[in-house]
């Protein structure tokens, strides 16, 4: 199973987009699957059911720190290449979407019970957020196929 497959997978048995792309990163840095999985708990459906940004995004931000972040404030070379992988990830993310943020990508305002509802109803959990994760997957991983500063 590849990368792309692993994260629809998580995704599909029930954790949430930011949890199913950073689940698929964080080993290879150090970071244990299940600390990855608790890490990212409380930024699925756009930040906490907020609609906000896309949790398959955020996910991919948080990979891109665990690859290229910082972890002296005095690195300013790690964070600004971080800062440009993440420009670049939402470059290459609206060349295939509208927008980077949650309500706008569903049309369904996941903040709001009746949002929530209409999503669930539509079957937009399992028509366009496993797409979300697995475009996230398949850019981070051409991004990551270049060299990264150790």
């Amino acid at each position: 199973m590849n990368r792309n497959e692993e994260a629809v997978s998580v995704f599909n048995n029930g954790y949430n987009c930011a949890q199913a792309v950073l689940s698929v990163f964080a080993t290879e840095k150090g970071l244990d699957r299940n600390a990855a999985l608790k890490i990212a708990t409380g930024l699925g459906a756009g930040l906490g059911h907020q609609g906000k940004i896309c949790g398959a995004v955020v996910g991919a931000y948080l990979s891109i720190g665990l690859h290229a972040g910082s972890s002296a404030p005095d690195d300013e070379f790690a964070m600004e290449i971080t800062y440009y992988l993440s420009r670049k990830f939402d470059g290459d993310f609206l060349k295939l979407h509208p927008s980077l943020i949650c309500k706008d990508l569903l049309q369904a305002d996941l903040s709001t019970p009746e949002g929530y509802d209409t999503a669930r109803e539509k079957g937009l959990f399992e028509t366009l957020c496993p797409k979300f994760v697995g475009d996230a997957v398949n850019i981070l991983e051409k991004i990551f196929e270049k060299k990264l500063p150790a």
